[in-house]
């Protein structure tokens, strides 16, 4: 399972004292993850992205890809059963 190492350059200032994951290097691995399932897929945009809670540097998860009928990729980001 993938997590963001406390040393990426990301997380330098965000947030001193209290790490928090920004939400555009969750991005970028769910980008990669989609590339990985679907390879040549493009992405023409996000509809309804939400960050629910907070992810810490170090903390495992899992992203879970899948798709509609009408071609819409849907992803979500697990932390253990969250």
């Amino acid at each position: 399972m993938p997590s963001i190492d406390g040393s990426h350059p990301a997380l330098a200032g965000h947030f001193p004292g209290d790490p928090v994951v920004p939400g555009v290097v969750l991005v970028d691995h769910m980008l990669d993850a989609i590339a990985a399932w679907r390879p040549g897929v493009r992405i023409l945009g996000a509809h309804r992205l939400r960050f629910l809670r907070l992810v810490r540097p170090g903390e495992s998860f899992v992203m879970e890809c899948t798709s509609g009928q009408s071609g819409r990729l849907r992803v979500r980001c697990r932390i253990g059963q969250e």
